[in-house]
């Protein structure tokens, strides 16, 4: 066992000492990890690099399972359906939990009151991207090309409601330009379609993106945080370029069924936050421009109700609908 995998081990044994019995049973069995998006896009990630970690810790296994569909509901809504025991969890981003519910009619769910936030995972900035076939070459030339040619961009997003739809909207609102959204069922197949030539442009989270900028296939505009990118200092944030307003990042995080002990969501906060420090951990997320993002879950819940004021509104204005 690594360093890092002993100090964990030790950190919950203390906490075990002190622990109600349903956190020192916990987990009596095998943990399933859902993610509401097709394999391949950012959920991914956050939730098997730290789980990865933490399966010989835990001392049972722990499978993870993509159930796409309705831009993340048909996932969250078998997590909230599941056993609260903490034994089937969700990864998914904040944006993803708390705005599709909130556009369908009648409501899926309530994110607020049938999810118990856990903790934050990691969070990764924004990057809007063009094809470069396009022959569109910095942002100012996208402005000037789609103030020319109302609707014909085409924006791919991950779903209606995702946070790269919304990011697409807050550029239109603030721009004055516009483009045509094209809603996927996550954002590898969206991203496919981009570099397909079937869309034109994306903004969405770095990691989607790096391989293909290095390659060439795909030409970084703008970084929607207001720093930029460590590995793309050649890129200006949307503040540089005039849009302030316009801020785009994704925070992963961790959810389990409204009811779940607050025990045991205190222990996986531990084993999540223990996890995200790992410097092998560490050094994954970095690779993709991501910064880890734990925190404990009253905090937590604060930031979800906030990003849920600040970004439905955009939705719902948008006239987005879950797909």
């Amino acid at each position: 066992m690594s360093v890092g995998r002993i100090v964990v081990a030790f950190a919950l044994g203390l906490l075990a000492v002190a622990a109600p019995a349903a956190a020192q049973d916990f987990p009596s069995r095998q943990i399933q990890v859902v993610v509401p998006f097709p394999p391949g896009g950012s959920a991914d990630l956050f939730a098997r690099v730290p789980f990865n970690y933490l399966a010989p810790i835990v001392g049972h296994p722990i499978v993870f399972e993509n159930k796409a569909g309705a831009s993340g509901i048909v996932g969250a809504k078998a997590v909230i359906n599941a056993t609260p025991d903490g034994h089937t969890l969700l990864v998914s981003s904040v944006a993803s939990v708390v705005i599709p519910p909130s556009l369908t009619n009648p409501q899926a769910f309530d994110p607020l009151k049938d999810l118990a936030p856990v903790t934050g995972i990691g969070t990764v900035p924004a990057v809007l991207v063009v094809n470069p076939s396009k022959g569109i070459r910095s942002f100012a030339e996208l402005l000037q090309y789609a103030r020319a040619n109302p609707g014909k961009v085409n924006l791919a997003t991950s779903g209606a409601g995702t946070t790269a739809h919304l990011a697409g909207e807050l550029l239109m609102r603030e721009t004055g330009i516009q483009i045509q959204p094209v809603h996927y069922r996550g954002g590898a197949p969206a991203v496919t379609d981009l570099l397909g030539g079937h869309a034109d442009i994306m903004f969405s989270d770095a990691l989607f993106f790096l391989e293909h900028i290095r390659a060439g296939r795909l030409l970084p505009l703008a970084v929607g945080t207001p720093h930029r990118a460590p590995s793309l200092t050649d890129v200006p944030t949307t503040a540089e370029l005039g849009y302030p307003t316009v801020v785009a990042s994704n925070t992963y995080s961790l959810f389990a069924p409204h009811g779940t002990p607050s025990a045991i969501v205190d222990k996986l906060y531990k084993l999540i936050a223990a996890a995200v420090q790992d410097p092998g951990v560490m050094a994954a997320f970095a690779r993709q421009e991501a910064l880890p993002a734990a925190s404990p879950p009253e905090r937590f819940a604060a930031f979800m109700r906030e990003e849920a004021a600040r970004l439905v509104p955009i939705a719902k204005a948008a006239g987005a609908q879950g797909n």
